[in-house]
Formats: C-alpha cells, sequence, structure tokens
C-alpha cells in the first residue's frame, strides 16, 4: 500500500471516531436522568466524611451463612423436589377426607 492510500483510510476513521465521541458526550449531556428537582437536593460529600470507617468496612471479616440450600445449585432441580408429594401430605389428605366424612 501507498502512503496516500494509508492516508486515505486513516483519517476518515479518525475524523469518523472524533464525531462519534463528540455526539455521545453531548446526547449524555442533554439525556441527563437526574430530575432537576432530584439534582436541587442532591449535596456533595463534605470534608468530614469519615474514611476511616469505610476503611473498616473493607477490611471487617465475611462470615459464611450458617444454613445452606438444601438441593442442587440449579433452583429448578429444587422445585423439582419439591413439587413431589411426601406420604405425609398423603395422610394429611386422607385424614381430612375423613373429617369430611364424618360431618
Amino acid at each position: 500500500m501507498k502512503q496516500r492510500d494509508i492516508l486515505l483510510i486513516v483519517v476518515p476513521t479518525f475524523i469518523m471516531v472524533v464525531l462519534w465521541v463528540a455526539f455521545s458526550v453531548y446526547h449524555n449531556h442533554i439525556s441527563s436522568t437526574i430530575s432537576e428537582p432530584l439534582s436541587l437536593q442532591i449535596e456533595p460529600i463534605g470534608e468530614s466524611f469519615d474514611l476511616n470507617t469505610l476503611d473498616n468496612l473493607k477490611k471487617r471479616e465475611r462470615l459464611s451463612p450458617v444454613y445452606e440450600r438444601v438441593g442442587g445449585q440449579n433452583p429448578e432441580e429444587t422445585l423439582l423436589e419439591e413439587e413431589v408429594a411426601t406420604p405425609s401430605s398423603e395422610a394429611s389428605e386422607s385424614a381430612e377426607e375423613q373429617i369430611e366424612n364424618l360431618e
């Protein structure tokens, strides 16, 4: 390739990238998601912000949960296990039928 051919590719690409960035910045500036009344209520963080507390929270030991979910990692497997009828549920249904028959 000649130098002129490379310039014909690089220069329009550079112009397109600069325009793309400029229009993206303009679009984000125009389409703000914060309403005007809310932006008036937002206050900047003061100088007396406690950074030591944040550092202590980051250093805090993470605890693992005591109770773990029974079943596989897939939620669908757990649902399938819960849908299966157990003998105790069949017994309670028959007890309800017996009570209805007595009435």
